[in-house]
């Protein structure tokens, strides 16, 4: 494939099993999130297919069963960032419009 048409992209892998957020040095920093249905959930931006093939290659080093692989884009990225802060989300009117605060605990 042609170098310029590779660009840095954004990924949610899901995966059979729990994973501890540890693995996420090993996995180049992804964020991983365990669910409850025994699901692991792992986001993080991939340099090019070369990349994405060794995180796919160290799932199953590891023996976890694939559930998906999904390229994210950056506004579903945005959409899903922002629900994961919206209990902490607080909006005030000002004037014509609002502003939007958003509390890290």
């Amino acid at each position: 494939m042609n170098e310029r048409y590779e660009k840095p992209e954004i990924y949610q892998i899901k995966v059979k099993g729990i994973l501890a957020k540890k693995w996420s040095d090993w996995f180049d920093g992804f964020t991983i999130t365990a669910q409850d249905e025994n699901e692991t959930i792992m986001v993080g931006t991939i340099l090019d297919q070369g990349a994405l093939h060794g995180v796919l290659a160290k799932i199953r080093d590891l023996g976890l069963p694939l559930i998906s692989v999904e390229r994210l884009e950056k506004q579903t990225t945005r959409k899903r960032i922002m629900k994961k802060f919206e209990r902490f989300t607080v909006r005030h009117p000002i004037g014509f419009g609002f502003i939007l605060i958003v509390l890290y605990s």
